[in-house]
């Protein structure tokens, strides 16, 4: 799992889970790392492979989310990337209709 979500409210997380519950897409759920934010506690591990269809999913089912980060490993220690947040994958989406 190499992608790392991060949500506004437990309440979010907990319906991100339910969706991707009813489509079949395995994702971890860990507490959100401290430096990435305090908002909510809860924050989401999954493959980068599965993106599409996750955001399609949150998409359809208006999940919302705060940001999207890349995670690598470097001497033990995971390292994050931030890829965008949810409103540039809004406006993305926007653009492309």
């Amino acid at each position: 799992m190499n992608r790392l979500i991060t949500f506004q409210s437990v309440h979010q997380a907990m319906k991100a889970e339910r969706v991707l519950l009813q489509a079949g897409v395995k994702v971890k759920f860990r507490p959100t790392p401290r430096e990435l934010s305090v908002s909510c506690g809860q924050s989401m591990l999954f493959d980068n492979a599965d993106e599409v269809v996750i955001m399609a999913a949150f998409f359809t089912e208006t999940v919302t989310w705060s940001n999207m980060f890349a995670i690598t490993e470097t001497e033990g220690a995971n390292k994050y990337a931030k890829l965008g947040s949810y409103a540039d994958y809004q406006l993305a989406r926007f653009h492309s209709v």
